[in-house]
């Protein structure tokens, strides 16, 4: 620990800058809080990369006015609006960026202030983290959010959650409230089984690119999990870490979804697991 209480990793010095790739797709009200909630944060050293699915151009100029205002140093990477391809997106963005360290975050998300410096504290060779399960913040709730709100952490305050109408909040208290060394026991008291959660996740580039990135050929559902466990199958374990690594999601209705497209996913995530498979159905090319 430094002098001044900032946790150090011997592995990721807080003079390194991370890269914070966030998928996003037409929802510029979502993006805007998980942006405001990136500029709180008590470690500013990072790049946000936009992995943005072809979202319109009403979007893109609200983009392009926020980002001259905001401190934040943001690259937008764009392709066109054909299906459902997030995980072209987040390759194309992965090579955008030569940071050692990936950070993998939802354009609906929103963080806690030290989600950057936790990451940073946890980062660990041959490892990749894991925010695990989030809380949802319903739709009615996120109608009356101000960007004080978020500037504020109300999300993070289980009291000012419950006034708000969410009454099982109570039971998420200690991962909203955790901080430091508390939630990293938090952590290690709560065993869960880890997979890559890609709406809040982080790993190494290097690990990330041995695999082949996320596999392209998945659509909604499975692509972040089908990715850890390739990176499980050449040795890259996963720790979860919900209390350390906490988040909330503003849920939203999910018309995209698949049943069977999911169906015949989860069949390719046991087969993968199974026969130890490294690399996607598809070939990444280039880093």
């Amino acid at each position: 620990m430094a002098d001044n209480g900032e946790v150090v990793s011997a592995h990721l010095p807080s003079s390194e800058s991370l890269a914070v790739l966030i998928s996003c797709y037409n929802n510029w009200t979502s993006l805007e809080r998980a942006l405001l909630s990136l500029e709180t944060q008590t470690d500013r050293n990072f790049v946000v990369f936009l992995a943005d699915d072809g979202s319109g151009e009403a979007f893109v100029e609200q983009l392009r006015s926020w980002r001259a205002g905001s401190a934040l140093e943001i690259e937008h990477i764009w392709h066109e609006d054909i299906d459902f391809r997030k995980a072209e997106i987040l390759n194309k963005a992965a090579r955008a960026t030569e940071c050692r360290y990936l950070l993998f975050l939802d354009g609906d998300m929103v963080v806690r202030r030290d989600w950057v410096a936790a990451h940073r504290a946890l980062a660990r060779p041959r490892r990749y983290m894991t925010g695990g399960s989030h809380i949802n913040i319903p739709a009615a709730l996120q109608e009356c959010l101000t960007p004080e709100d978020i500037r504020e952490q109300r999300l993070f305050d289980w009291r000012w959650l419950r006034e708000k109408g969410i009454p099982e909040i109570r039971r998420y208290r200690r991962r909203l409230a955790s901080h430091g060394f508390c939630a990293r026991l938090l952590d290690f008291l709560t065993p869960r089984r880890d997979s890559f959660v890609g709406c809040n996740s982080g790993c190494w580039r290097e690990d990330f690119f041995t695999v082949g990135g996320f596999d392209e050929t998945f659509v909604y559902g499975g692509v972040d999990r089908d990715l850890g466990i390739r990176m499980a199958n050449v040795g890259v374990r996963g720790t979860r870490h919900r209390y350390s690594l906490a988040a909330v999601h503003l849920d939203h209705p999910r018309p995209w979804r698949d049943p069977e497209r999911v169906r015949r996913q989860k069949t390719a995530l046991k087969k993968r697991k199974r026969v130890h498979q490294v690399r996607p159905d598809h070939e990444l090319i280039g880093k």
